[in-house]
Formats: structure tokens, C-alpha cells, sequence
């Protein structure tokens, strides 16, 4: 994640302060990303001191109403910078916030996918598996679990009757720990007559998970969507499911 803090000046006199966040996919220079996913925190007045977690799941900056901190926005729905939870106020006199550094050298060989230089390796003694004690073969690296929520969508479909009529429509999600699960679902403005490239929410739920395991989730509409049925039928729809940060996003045609 990269986050900038901007300001705008009018005659010399500062008129708006402001924070803009984006995912990259390159850190360390030249930095690449998705300029056009970018989108700016929704502050209270002037925003400042903005600071990312290590792991990019939390971002915390100072505006009027103090230093606050929030889950790093999901970069979908209606509103590009909506959070998965509302934003906290930690302290309403603070002013710098700071989550942490971190080792930038360490971040780039993890995440950085252009090709580390080769040099020239000198044959020597093969290596030996290192046994697992009591017997077993040789040791093998765990391949990594993605700690991403699933979602289970109803064979027959979701349903624009349904949503719209105020019942909700059930999603099965799995997740892997505990902790509260966001749903979303979202269609493209023209769907709804509207002009923009901005996505629509038309649905919205939420559940809190207390163990790892499934739960419901219940999507229920939105203004938007009161009344809109029939041109929501045969609509493409892209569902976002979100839980601690990680977001699994899904494409869906309604019924």
C-alpha cells in the first residue's frame, strides 16, 4: 500500500489537506500500482500523519477529529475508499500517529516480483533432507493457507426479487478465524440509470464470527436498490466479502 498526504494552497493560505491511499505491486523505485484504484480516506476536515501497519492491514492518520485508525479501505463498492469497519478515534488530542516501521529491504524480497540478480554458484556437497524425528521422510515447507474468507452462492442464483423486496438473501461464508465478516454487493451504474463509473452498493451485511468454521451472512438492500427489480434481473454483480483485511471477491449474474 502506498499512502500520500497532499495539500492545497489558495494565495499562500492552506485550504485542504488530504490522504491518499492506492495498492502498488512494485515497492522500492520504480513503484507500480493501479493509480486509478487510488482514492482518498474520508476525514474530518484537514487530514494528516498518515502511518500504514507493516502488514498493510491498518492505516491510522490525524484529521479534526483526532488521530484515528481503520482497516485498510477494500477499493470496491460505491465508494472506493470504504472501509470494511468504521474508523476509530484512539486519542481526540493526539497528532502523529505512527503504527511501526518496518524493514523495507525484507518487504521488497517478499512482495517485489521482478527477478533478483544471479551469480555464478560454485558445485558443492548435496544437501540431506532433514529428517522429521521419529521417522517420516524428509521435512517439506507448508505451503501457505490463504486466510481470505469464502463465499457459497446459492445454486440457483441470488435472487433481484428477493434483495429488493427486503427479505435478504443468505450467503454461506467460510472463514478461518474469528471476527467480523462485511458483505457487499455492487453493480455498475448504468444498471440503475445512473451516469459515473463508479460501482452501486445495492446490498449490504455484516456477521461476526466467533470461531473459524461457517456462518450466514445476510445481504440486505439498499436505498438504491428499493424498487429496482426488474432492472436488476440479469444484472452482473460483483460480491465482496471481507473479514480482518483480506477480501475474496466474487462475479455474479442475478436472477
Amino acid at each position: 500500500m502506498l499512502a500520500v498526504a497532499r495539500q492545497r494552497f489558495d494565495g499562500g493560505t492552506l485550504v485542504s489537506q488530504a490522504i491518499d491511499v492506492l495498492p502498488i505491486s512494485v515497492f522500492g523505485p520504480p513503484a507500480t500500482g493501479d493509480f486509478a484504484a487510488g482514492c482518498t480516506i474520508p476525514a474530518t476536515g484537514k487530514a494528516d500523519h498518515v502511518s500504514i501497519s507493516p502488514d498493510s492491514t491498518r492505516i491510522a492518520w490525524h484529521d479534526e477529529g483526532g488521530v484515528k485508525v481503520a482497516p485498510i479501505p477494500t477499493f470496491t463498492g460505491a465508494d472506493a475508499c470504504q472501509f470494511s469497519s468504521p474508523p476509530v478515534v484512539i486519542s481526540p488530542t493526539g497528532s502523529a500517529p505512527s503504527i511501526g516501521g518496518a524493514d523495507a529491504a525484507v518487504i521488497s524480497a517478499t512482495i517485489d516480483p521482478r527477478p533478483a540478480p544471479t551469480t555464478p554458484t560454485t558445485p558443492g556437497t548435496p544437501t540431506t533432507p532433514t529428517p522429521i524425528p521419529g521417522g517420516g521422510g524428509p521435512t517439506t515447507t507448508p505451503t501457505p493457507t490463504s486466510t481470505a474468507p469464502t463465499v457459497t452462492v446459492p445454486s440457483a442464483g441470488l435472487s433481484a426479487a428477493t434483495l429488493t423486496s427486503g427479505r435478504g438473501l443468505p450467503l454461506t461464508v467460510t472463514v478461518r478465524r474469528a471476527g467480523r465478516v462485511t458483505a457487499r454487493l455492487a453493480v455498475p451504474a448504468r444498471v440503475l440509470g445512473r451516469s459515473g463509473r463508479r460501482a452501486v452498493t445495492i446490498a449490504t451485511g455484516s456477521a461476526t464470527a466467533r470461531a473459524a468454521g461457517r456462518l450466514t451472512v445476510r445481504l440486505t438492500r439498499t436505498a438504491a436498490a428499493k424498487g429496482k427489480a426488474r432492472r436488476l434481473r440479469r444484472a452482473r454483480a460483483t460480491l465482496t466479502v471481507t473479514q480482518a483485511g483480506r477480501t475474496t471477491t466474487r462475479t455474479v449474474t442475478l436472477r
